[in-house]
């Protein structure tokens, strides 16, 4: 099996917020971004290698896998298990105020591989809901667009990672990442 992911451009948001599953807009150069990988994305899709997008339904996800959806005439389907990891009551913050001012935070560092933000989701969650995306899609000749979280997540599930190991890889703003030969 040969899939790909894209994680989507830049945000328009302050760097070091926290923002999860918030609805954060695009920069408004998104579309520039990504056609700078259009060459790659052309030559994928001419060999057979992509023929459908699967994406998230939060907006710097769905924006895009419309724009390439359109641009290569690949049909896309929109998938909530593609969403990022939900951070609960701390999305919109800043990393720095959370740090300063929430002792749950400061546990949830310290404690990332089971600890759970209030309101949002554990790292088990998130794998849980990867592992139920791979197992209910056929993700042979895909292009998901989604997010970083989700991204690690299918790397830790399908190369078999350590989980002290989630951080890496740590993929880029608008990248394209292979997963082949699985």
């Amino acid at each position: 099996m040969d899939f790909y992911c894209l994680r989507h451009p830049r945000p328009d948001i302050e760097p070091a917020t926290c923002y999860g599953q918030r609805d954060i807009p695009l920069n408004t150069n998104y579309q520039m971004e990504l056609q700078r990988l259009f060459p790659e994305i052309s030559a994928l899709v001419n060999s057979g290698k992509i023929s459908c997008i699967y994406t998230s339904p939060l907006s710097r996800c769905k924006e895009p896998a419309a724009f390439i959806s359109k641009a290569f005439h690949l049909p896309f389907k929109v998938d909530p298990l593609l969403m990022e990891i939900s951070f609960g009551e701390w999305e919109g913050k800043s990393f720095d105020e959370l740090w300063a001012k929430d002792s749950n935070y400061q546990n949830w560092c310290s404690n990332w591989k089971s600890a759970r933000p209030p309101g949002g989701e554990s790292l088990s969650d998130l794998l849980d809901r990867a592992g139920n995306f791979i197992k209910n899609n056929s993700l042979n000749n895909s292009l998901i667009i989604t997010h970083s979280g989700l991204i690690r997540s299918f790397y830790h599930i399908l190369y078999q990672k350590k989980i002290s190991d989630f951080f890496n890889p740590n993929p880029n703003f608008g990248s394209l990442i292979y997963f082949e030969n699985i």
